[in-house]
């Protein structure tokens, strides 16, 4: 079984924690950046201009791993951001798709 990192602003903490617990109840161990297989960025309007968020997505591309982004606004993302998410596979949270529905996706992909 692959191990994820999930890369996130302070302010969207709430998402981390849903979204980690879930990963947990399916064998899917949670890792530190520089160990996961497989980097999840939750975007938000807060990722898009935190420098925590800029700064470990940088690390994420230097492990040239799998990168997924969970998008939960409408907004577009800041300049430097979209530079380095614009090729990273998106799903679209924004709509309020289910969590069951976001689980079998990101699973499908790191399995």
């Amino acid at each position: 079984m692959k191990s994820i990192y999930i890369c996130y602003d302070e302010m969207d903490r709430e998402y981390a924690q849903q979204i980690k617990k879930m990963f947990e109840r399916e064998n899917v161990e949670c890792q530190d950046l520089s160990k996961a297989d497989i980097h999840l960025l939750i975007f938000t309007k807060h990722a898009s201009k935190s420098f925590k968020v800029m700064d470990e997505l940088h690390k994420m591309i230097s492990f040239d791993k799998k990168i997924l982004t969970l998008k939960y606004t409408n907004e577009a993302p800041s300049d430097e951001l979209s530079f380095y998410i614009s090729t990273t596979q998106w799903m679209d949270m924004s709509e309020k798709t289910s969590m069951s529905r976001l689980l079998d996706k990101i699973l499908r992909q790191i399995r």
